[in-house]
């Protein structure tokens, strides 16, 4: 029997976690465009931690922020999951770019 740790296995509840948080989230918001800019602040937020943190432990954060994606653009009926996707794209470009040209710190 081989012993797990949480940086093995804790990525996978995380994202199991995140993605049912982000169905919750879909389900309470109604108003589209609050959906919308929250994926963009969620993509930004992608954008950050990739720039800060670009290895590995960077890679899994991401991950978890793309179980929240899905989760939230699965359950919302209200938007365009193409626009949802567009939206995050965005906003994380923009972030890491800011961040790169050392616009935010």
């Amino acid at each position: 029997m081989s012993t797990s740790t949480w940086y093995d296995e804790g990525p996978q509840y995380l994202f199991i976690v995140v993605l049912v948080i982000g169905i919750i989230l879909a389900l309470i918001i109604k108003n589209p465009i609050i959906s919308y800019s929250l994926i963009f602040l969620v993509g930004a937020i992608s954008g950050k931690s990739f720039y800060k943190r670009n290895n590995m432990r960077s890679f899994l954060l991401v991950m978890v922020v793309v179980g929240f994606f899905i989760g939230f653009a699965l359950a919302d009926t209200q938007t365009n999951w193409k626009l949802l996707l567009l939206l995050y794209v965005v906003g994380g470009a923009i972030a890491f770019n800011l961040y790169k040209r050392e616009i935010l710190r």
